[in-house]
């Protein structure tokens, strides 16, 4: 089988999800990634559209990097091809091609649009993530390219990044509806970042990129605490308490006040007798 047709047989693969796909946020940088001796070899990346019809990406020539006319604004010539400023339209598979020796690597491109959420510190985090699980076998988040949480549904295996045990979960029962939401318990600083979650199929080792989350965390005020469900019968307490509160303050405003109309009794009484006392 000659190179263009071995290429294309991978090409059909990755329509159907058999090749492992790349994510990257919308407006983001994607960088290709290289294999094998090519690393060091001229080059060139090419997008596939459609069976028949390829678009040039860029070619490499003693080790740096010139893009065709329609990516010159986004690609640094460099060593590494890095594809700047992603927008929606460049999510799609790309041959990464040796020339000399004629070796390729097929890439499947998702470029996903982030939904952001902004908490404080302390507080409790969703991040949003909905698939048809059905085939589903595992669900994986990544926090900018590194493990955060990992769950095997078939063989209910988990596994968490540095520093997030215990700390995120992905709801088994959610799994059946669909529901890949990741819970972070108490935000910290350290916790912002892109997060990206993504399923691998039953039998297949690739995965395919479902959403992205990013997450900004504000620093909380000393004086203010974590939000917290009110527990029940809290209401009736704080009710009781304001109205012991205002009887109090009656109460006190009352003994204060008291004295003060009683002696204007007085010197009213004793005005009016001096006035009786003087027609007489």
């Amino acid at each position: 089988m000659e190179g263009a047709q071995l290429r294309l047989v991978f090409i059909l693969l990755c329509v159907i999800d058999l090749c492992f796909g790349q994510c990257v946020i919308l407006g983001d940088t994607f960088t290709f990634p290289e294999f094998g001796d090519c690393k060091t070899r001229d080059a060139r990346v090419i997008r596939r559209v459609g069976q028949d019809n390829t678009h040039l990406v860029a070619v490499r020539k003693h080790d740096v990097w010139t893009p065709d006319g329609h990516y010159e604004d986004r690609v640094n010539q460099s060593s590494s091809l890095r594809l700047d400023n992603t927008v929606y339209r460049d999510t799609g598979v790309y041959e990464f091609i040796c020339d000399s020796s004629g070796d390729f690597n097929i890439i499947q491109m998702s470029v996903v649009v982030p939904h952001e959420t902004v908490v404080r510190e302390g507080d409790a985090v969703k991040l949003k993530c909905y698939y048809d699980t059905t085939h589903v076998e595992a669900v994986r988040w990544l926090k900018n390219g590194k493990l955060v949480f990992q769950r095997n549904f078939s063989s209910g295996k988990v596994n968490y990044g540095e520093g997030y045990e215990r700390k995120v979960s992905v709801s088994p029962g959610g799994y059946k509806e669909g529901n890949l939401m990741l819970t972070l318990e108490r935000a910290q600083m350290d916790d912002e970042g892109d997060y990206i979650c993504s399923v691998s199929t039953v039998g297949e080792k690739t995965s395919s990129c479902v959403s992205a989350g990013r997450l900004k965390v504000k620093m909380r005020d000393p004086d203010q605490v974590p939000n917290t469900p009110v527990q029940p019968g809290c209401k009736q307490n704080v009710t009781e308490g304001t109205s012991m509160g205002t009887m109090t303050s009656i109460l006190i405003t009352a003994a204060i006040t008291a004295p003060t109309f009683t002696l204007f009794g007085l010197l009213l009484k004793s005005r009016c007798c001096n006035i009786a006392c003087e027609r007489c």
